[in-house]
């Protein structure tokens, strides 16, 4: 947007956080939705007005913090779906029945996801990782490897960071 400051426009851009995998879904689940604003000053006043006004919650983020803004969203959101394909896909494998296949995944995500919104990170994890169980981590780590090399790959990386996360804070 910088050739348009340049000409003498205000600029500003708003990146409200929520999926918008479903346009219907999204709108209504718009309200208190956080929204980032960045730019010229005038302009946020503006759009965080606007945003108030059909529901949202507007926050301003600096030019420089956009990027890993933005990757922060793709972690929570679309990497979690690849992450919850890759569990589908290997219960599957598996042998789980369909039927089954489901109702596991509906109720460890929620349970997960309740236990990240009320309890945090850190204390939400739970398996061999968070427990310091190395060698069940390397057992599964070579199982998951033989069906499928990426998320064999993706196991034992984020399952080293579960484990720092678990015992140190830190990932």
């Amino acid at each position: 947007m910088e050739p348009l400051r340049s000409k003498g426009f205000s600029i500003a851009s708003l990146h409200p956080m929520l999926s918008f995998a479903d346009p219907d879904l999204s709108v209504n689940m718009f309200k208190d939705t956080p929204c980032a604003v960045e730019g010229d000053k005038h302009t946020i006043a503006i759009l965080s007005r606007w945003i108030e006004q059909i529901g949202g919650k507007p926050f301003e983020l600096a030019a420089e913090n956009k990027g890993l803004y933005h990757a922060a969203a793709v972690f929570s959101s679309n990497l979690n779906v690849v992450l919850q394909a890759i569990a589908v896909e290997a219960w599957q494998a598996s042998g789980v029945p369909q039927s089954m296949v489901t109702k596991l995944h509906h109720a460890l995500l929620s349970a997960t996801t309740q236990n990240v919104l009320l309890r945090g990170p850190q204390h939400a994890l739970t398996g061999p990782a968070a427990r310091g169980d190395a060698r069940v981590v390397n057992l599964q780590h070579k199982i998951v490897e033989q069906w499928h090399i990426e998320a064999g790959q993706a196991y034992v990386l984020l399952s080293n960071m579960a484990s720092r996360l678990a015992h140190s804070g830190l990932t």
